[in-house]
């Protein structure tokens, strides 16, 4: 029954087509959509590196090299990987730095580009990975990138994706390097030179002079210098990747077989086809109860007990969103802050407008803090309720948040905070009145936590 309602449902999906057979999220990043909001807060844009004049050449030296169309444009801001906002906008294509799903590529222009943010994330483990790669060659990444510039292969050895399965075979990552300018080959022939011009009397040999003279003036005095990196190798546990509309890969589910967690309801079915696997999609009302039976989710009253600023969140945003329909005449914070305006709109609210808020407050006073099973309650505000298990790993953990935000977009922090993709594509969603608001949320809770 379920399968069928996805089948019918697929029909009218019109945020996917078809290439070659093939189905991809059609993204709308580079839709001209009214961010203005959360540039001015900081939340949108913010610690890019602008880059202009020779690191432009060479940006567009380093695309060419890894067989890109350059840009352009004269100024943009990368990130951390070098992916910029204006050139996926330029080119209609977040995924210019991409040669297909599986061959995903990166350009380090300047060592100033550590820290910041990965925008436009291929997997979940992007930023871990560009991290390890700052850390174990920041030296090095100094001295190349004073003159030349950096691109980056993400290898997983596998030339291209035909099924969401055969991203189980994703388990060890290369990350191979170029430096742009072969310099590698300029630093072996120098030292070619120098040998020949310490050999016997060949110091007095003029044209050995101007050949070490004119590799000088060319590319610098090498012999010292960091020319090559060698490739570094990452093994990969469960993780996200924007791959065949998005999916996400847990290895170690049910029993220990991994579990495959689609979003695109076209590639659900041809991936159900495959035996031995276990694959749902991501609105599958058992999914996030999987999740808690293999113990990855949870609903801990003691980590609510400890920490109930989820639950705050979650219940002013649900009031938030109901007043914002109802057209009231006061802001949001307005209403939030005053006890007084909190007890007139709820009385003056139909109880349909404050349903889901009523129900998240019974709820929470019931099975947080009294002492009713949570199992007992409806499954929606069940989920609601979900957080990832307390002893996962840092990496997992992000990963269940960035799980529970897709199915269960709530909770604005939260989403901000691991998903950010999904949260500017929520918050296009909402009237002015909930964005000005949803943005002071993300803004006061980033400061409690730096």
């Amino acid at each position: 029954m379920y399968e069928q309602q996805l089948k019918e449902e697929s029909k009218k999906d019109s945020k996917f087509v078809n290439q070659e057979g093939r189905y991809f999220r059609v993204s709308s990043f580079h839709k001209k959509l009214p961010m203005k909001k959360l540039k001015t807060a900081g939340l949108y844009g913010a610690e890019l590196l602008q880059i202009s004049g020779d690191l432009v050449t060479r940006y567009n030296q380093a695309l060419a090299l890894l067989g890109f169309t350059p840009t352009t444009l004269s100024v943009f801001e990368i990130d951390s990987i070098g992916w910029s906002p204006q050139i996926a906008e330029e080119k209609s294509n977040p995924h210019y730095l991409c040669h297909g799903e599986a061959n995903p590529y990166g350009i380090i222009v300047s060592p100033a580009q550590q820290g910041s943010p990965v925008y436009f994330p291929f997997h979940s483990f992007d930023r871990e990975l560009i991290d390890h790669i700052y850390s174990h060659y920041y030296n090095a990444i100094i001295e190349i990138t004073q003159t030349t510039a950096i691109c980056i292969d993400i290898d997983q050895d596998i030339e291209a994706f035909d099924l969401p399965t055969d991203l189980l075979r994703y388990a060890n990552i290369r990350v191979g390097f170029q430096i742009l300018g072969d310099k590698a080959k300029a630093k072996s022939e120098q030292m070619v030179l120098v040998d020949q011009f310490m050999d016997g009397e060949n110091h007095l040999d003029l044209d050995i002079h101007s050949s070490i003279l004119a590799s000088a003036r060319k590319h610098g005095d090498l012999r010292s210098k960091e020319v090559s990196l060698d490739s570094i190798t990452a093994q990969v546990a469960s993780f996200y990747t924007r791959s065949f509309g998005g999916v996400f890969i847990i290895r170690e589910g049910f029993n220990h077989e991994p579990i495959i967690v689609v979003q695109d309801k076209k590639v659900l079915k041809e991936a159900m086809k495959v035996e031995n696997v276990m694959v749902y999609h991501i609105n599958d009302p058992d999914l996030l109860s999987l999740m808690e039976e293999i113990g990855w989710l949870d609903i801990d009253k003691s980590y609510y007990r400890n920490d109930s600023s989820r639950i705050d969140r979650i219940k002013e945003m649900l009031f938030a969103q109901a007043i914002t329909k109802a057209k009231v005449t006061y802001s949001i914070n307005e209403v939030l802050e005053s006890k007084a305006l909190m007890r007139k709109f709820k009385n003056e609210l139909k109880p349909k407008q404050l349903e889901q808020y009523t129900k998240f407050c019974k709820v929470v006073d019931q099975c947080i803090d009294g002492d009713k099973d949570v199992d007992k309650v409806s499954q929606e505000m069940h989920h609601t309720l979900y957080h990832p298990t307390v002893s996962l790993d840092e990496s997992t953990s992000s990963l269940m948040w960035q799980l529970l935000g897709k199915v269960y977009p709530i909770d604005p922090f939260m989403l901000y905070k691991h998903d950010k993709e999904e949260f500017y594509k929520v918050y296009q969603s909402y009237e002015e009145p909930l964005k000005e608001w949803v943005t002071q949320v993300v803004i006061t809770y980033n400061q409690k936590k730096q």
